[in-house]
C-alpha cells in the first residue's frame, strides 16, 4: 500500500497533507469540484475508502481556498476548526472548541493561504469569539499564534499577584505553561505535516513552490 493510500485513510493526518495528495492526483482541480466528485475520484484512483473525518478536512481546505467565510462567519470558522481537529463537522450542533484546536486551525489556514495582515484578517465578531474561548480556558494573554486578537479583557489582578511572591510565581508559571502547551501542539502538528509531505512521492511536486512553503513554516 502506498503512502498516499495510508495517509488518505488515516483520520489523524492533517488537512494540509490531504490537500497535497488531492492536488497531486487531480492537478489542483479539487478546489472547484463538488466534494462528492473529489472523494469519488480520489477513492477510485487510490482504491481506498476515505473516512468521514478526512472528507471534512478536504472540504474545509476547499472552503479556506475558495472563500473568506472562515475569517468572517462564526459557523464557518467553527466548521473549519472542527474539521482540522478531526472532531467532525455538525452544523446543527457545535461544541465549543479547545484553544489549541483554534490555534492549529488558524495556523494551518495561514500555512495554506498566507496573509500578512493578521490584525485585520478576521471579522470583529470572530476575533471576539476567540477571545471568549481564551478567557473561558483561563488565558489572561493570548498565546503567540492567536496574538492577533489583541488584549484580553481579563480581571486586573496585578496588585494581588505582585503583593505575594508565591502567588506571583504560580500565576505567571501557569500562564506561561498554558501558552507553551498551545504552541507546542501547533509545532507538533507542523512537524508531522512536513514530515508526511516530505515522504510523499508526488508526481507533480513543484520544487519552487515547495521551498516557498517550507520557508513559510520554518
Amino acid at each position: 500500500m502506498s503512502l498516499a493510500q495510508d495517509y488518505m485513510q488515516d483520520p489523524a493526518i492533517t488537512a494540509s497533507v490531504l490537500a497535497v495528495i488531492c492536488n497531486d492526483l487531480l492537478s489542483g482541480d479539487f478546489l472547484g469540484y463538488e466534494i462528492e466528485t473529489v472523494i469519488d475520484s480520489i477513492q477510485s484512483i487510490l482504491g481506498v475508502t476515505i473516512p468521514e473525518e478526512n472528507v471534512d478536512k478536504i472540504q474545509a481546505i476547499q472552503t479556506i481556498y475558495t472563500s473568506n467565510l472562515f475569517y468572517m462567519q462564526i459557523p464557518a470558522f467553527l466548521a473549519v476548526v472542527d474539521a482540522f481537529s478531526g472532531d467532525g463537522v455538525d452544523f446543527d450542533y457545535a461544541d465549543m472548541p479547545h484553544v489549541e484546536d483554534v490555534a492549529w486551525a488558524v495556523v494551518e489556514t495561514l500555512i495554506n493561504v498566507p496573509d500578512e495582515d493578521m490584525e485585520n484578517l478576521f471579522a470583529p465578531d470572530v476575533a471576539e469569539f476567540i477571545k471568549v474561548l481564551l478567557k473561558e480556558e483561563g488565558f489572561h494573554t493570548a498565546p503567540p499564534s492567536l496574538r492577533f486578537v489583541g488584549e484580553l479583557d481579563s480581571p486586573d489582578i496585578r496588585d494581588t499577584v505582585l503583593d505575594d511572591p508565591v502567588i506571583n510565581e504560580s500565576y505567571y508559571g501557569i500562564q506561561k505553561q498554558k501558552m507553551a502547551d498551545v504552541e507546542e501542539y501547533v509545532a507538533t502538528n507542523i512537524r508531522s505535516t512536513m514530515m508526511a509531505i516530505n515522504t510523499l512521492p508526488l508526481s507533480h511536486r513543484d520544487h519552487k513552490s515547495w521551498n516557498k512553503f517550507i520557508d513559510s513554516v520554518s
